[in-house]
């Protein structure tokens, strides 16, 4: 669904996923990356993106991959912005 631009729907997958098994590191990377392609590109659920990062780092099995594999993802540079502003917020606060 992510390769053929279907965010909600994938969102709504990786979301599935995260409650079978909260530390899918992958599924949280997918919730936290499709949820920034919907607000970047459909200017919906933006008021979601901070809460929506910040839970699923803190779920994530390995911080540092949850991370590394967010900004692996991020090819265009509206994303990769976005994305490591969460980041660089997330890292502030802790």
């Amino acid at each position: 669904m992510m390769t053929q631009e279907k965010y909600h729907n994938a969102n709504f997958q990786y979301q599935k996923v995260i409650d079978l098994v909260p530390g899918n590191t992958s599924a949280n990377v997918g919730l936290v990356y499709s949820l920034s392609k919907l607000c970047i590109e459909e200017e919906k659920r933006c008021d979601e993106l901070d809460i929506v990062f910040k839970k699923s780092l803190k779920r994530a099995e390995s911080k540092d991959l949850f991370i590394d594999e967010l900004l692996r993802l991020s090819a265009d540079v509206k994303t990769k912005v976005v994305l490591e502003d969460l980041i660089k917020s997330a890292i502030k606060k802790n």
